[in-house]
Order: structure tokens, then sequence, then C-alpha cells
């Protein structure tokens, strides 16, 4: 019997129309079920989405009347967001929070940063957090997890039964395997202002991402290598305390801040980085890594939470909080070429365990087994991971 499926696609709008990681999950996620699953329907509801499928349609939520409901949401919890959706068997809300609903749902939770390091979460989204995650994994019939480090931190921090969460690991875009033209690479390296070999790390510019301790790295570096650092991502979270930083340190020369990047220009960016640096203290997965890695780009990394899951042996780690150990492992990649050569063929590897499409399989079983009907009765690609 075919079933029809709504899926939350509010995030892609998210701070002002540059996805956050939802955003990027919605991204990938959507396409990959339409292709695998032509036998469900699905309703594609909130922000604009493009489907091309014959099987999924998209339904807007937008202006005042989205913002509405929300505020009704929040303070009363009602009415059901049945009412201004179209009907459906189950619910798919992607980003942590279900609004109310009579219908049985999945969630997705992302990272447990605010259960885990509630000090890098911006206060009024750690209010709203603390306030709606565990209702909502109360009432989900489901709970995706995007990894097996969050998967733990769910059932130790909620006590959420085991059988109740699908890990669901994330994977890199295809676009990021493409080769890149000399010519291309060379055009936005200068559009970017970078002039010679560089660091590449990528992350909303936010405490949880660690940039303070990979700038106390990066200038204990500075007298003896030549590289930029290249830090890519949008004004989070005080931002302003990375920047002051920078200025304290002398490194304004050496330390490009780019923005928001559009995901176009990321593989060049990535491919033509000497190396690729990602010092976060805590992450649910960590896609960039695998960009890195399908990018053929030697990656050194934190030693914590989903880095060492996602990662493996394909990676240099460090601790997180230690500037000195962070500075040798770098200094170890950009002087051994041999190890640059080594990391970069067992990236490929790696990166190569986690496709779309398996994240795809995995998210129709969720949804058959928070329907009660078992698994979803699709072959699982032939690239999975058991």
């Amino acid at each position: 019997m075919a079933h029809t499926f709504n899926i939350d696609t509010r995030w892609l709008e998210y701070r002002g129309g540059q996805a956050g990681g939802a955003g990027v999950y919605i991204k990938q996620l959507v396409p990959a079920l339409l292709k695998l699953d032509t036998q469900n329907a699905y309703h594609l509801w909130g922000s604009p989405v493009h489907p091309t499928a014959p099987n999924a349609h998209h339904y807007p939520f937008q202006g005042n009347w989205r913002r509405g409901w929300q505020l009704l949401w929040k303070t009363v919890g009602w009415p059901t967001v049945d009412l201004p959706a179209p009907r459906c068997d189950l619910w798919h809300f992607t980003n942590y929070v279900a609004p109310p609903t009579r219908k049985p749902f999945v969630v997705t939770i992302h990272d447990l940063t605010f259960v885990k390091h509630p000090g890098y979460v911006e206060p009024k989204n750690l209010e709203y957090l603390k306030r709606f995650v565990p209702d909502t994994l109360e009432r989900a019939a489901q709970v995706i997890a995007v990894s097996e480090s969050t998967r733990d931190g769910i059932i130790d921090a909620f006590g959420v039964s085991r059988n109740r969460i699908t890990v669901v690991p994330h994977a890199a875009h295809p676009r990021f395997a493409e080769q890149q033209d000399p010519a291309t690479r060379g055009r936005i390296a200068k559009k970017y202002g970078i002039d010679r070999d560089y660091l590449l790390t990528v992350g909303t510019l936010e405490p949880r991402k660690n940039l303070e301790t990979l700038l106390l790295a990066f200038s204990a570096m500075r007298k003896h290598v030549r590289e930029q650092l290249v830090v890519v991502g949008g004004q989070g979270w005080l931002f302003e305390e990375t920047e002051r930083l920078i200025r304290k340190l002398g490194l304004t020369d050496r330390v490009i801040l780019t923005g928001y990047v559009p995901d176009a220009e990321l593989p060049a960016l990535f491919s033509g980085a000497k190396a690729f640096v990602f010092p976060s203290h805590y992450e649910g997965f960590g896609i960039p890594l695998l960009e890195a890695m399908t990018a053929g780009t030697p990656v050194v990394t934190s030693n914590t939470s989903s880095m060492p899951e996602v990662a493996g042996t394909a990676a240099l780690y460090f601790d997180p909080d230690d500037d000195k150990g962070m500075r040798l492992a770098i200094e170890r990649v950009l002087d051994d070429a041999k190890l640059r050569e080594r990391l970069v063929e067992a990236g490929h590897e790696q990166a190569a365990r986690f496709t779309w499409q398996r994240a795809a399989h995995k998210t129709l079983g969720a949804y058959y087994k928070a329907l009660g009907v078992g698994n979803a009765r699709v072959a699982p690609p032939k690239s999975a991971v058991k």
C-alpha cells in the first residue's frame, strides 16, 4: 500500500536563505528519497523546493501566515500542524522539534550541543531546544540520529530506547568528487583574496567551531610557514570575538574570512587547499570532513564526538583544547608529502562509504518503522555500509 509522507522543509530559509546544516540535509536527502522511492507520495512543506519527481509536490508555508502559526505552537501548543498542511500518513520533522500533530512522525536530531556543551549555544536557542526537544522525543514514533555518537547521546540524555532510533549518516555532495579546472580554482581563489598556498577550515563563526584555538595554533606557526588560513562560513553567534582575536594576534594579512560561499564554489576551495583543518569542539556528524576527503584534501581534525566515527583512519587527530597539539598536527601534514598522499588515498576510500542513496534507504526504513509496517521494501544500494 502506498503512503503519503510530509517532509518539513522550512529550514531551507534559515539565516536569510543561507541554508545551515539542516538546510543542506534537506537539499541532499529529498532528491535521494525521490530517486529511491517511486511508490509513495511526498509533500514538501514549508520553504520552496522544486521537485522533479511525479510523486512529489511542494506546498509553501511562508510569511506572516507561517509566523503566526509558529507563535501559536510555541506558546499554546495548538492547533495541530495538520491543519495548514496537506493530509499525510506520516510527518518527517527535519530539525529537532515537532509541532503538535495527530499523525505519527519521525524527527531528525543533528547534534546534542545544547546538552553536552550548552555554553556554545546562543541563549535563546538553548532555551528553545531545552523546552521543546524532550517533548518531541517523547512523542516521536522514530528518531533519526545522524551518527552513532549522536544516538548514544540521545539515549544517555533522554532515555529514548535504542529501537526507536535509526542512525542515518550524511554524505558529501557528488560535486566534490569532480575534477576542478585549474583556471576555475585560480579565479575563485582570486575572488576571495587567496594568493598563495592555504589551509582551509569551514564552519559558521561561532564558539562551538573552536576557531579561537585554531587561530592561536596558526599564530604560532606563521613565522615558519607561508600559507594563508581561509575560513569559510557565515557570521554566527559571537562572531565579533573571532574578528577581534585576528586583529589582536596580528593575523589580518594571513587569515581570510570569506563569509558565505555559494555551493558551486566550495569544491574548488576544498580541492585547492593544502590541508583541511576541522577544530570543532563537538559535531553531530561533520559533513565538511567528507567534503574534504572527497575533494582529495588531507584532513586534520579534533578527536572528539563524531569526528573519529566519520573520518576513521583517514585523518590526523588532535585535542581541540590543545593549541600546541593542533599546531604540531597541522605542521606534520604540511611538512610530510607522503603523509598527505596517504591521507588523501585513505580519505577517498572513507568518503566512499557514505552516500545519500544509503541515507535515503535508511530514512525510508525509519518511515516504515514509524508506521509499524516493517522495513522499507526497497533493496539497499550496493555501496551501503552494514
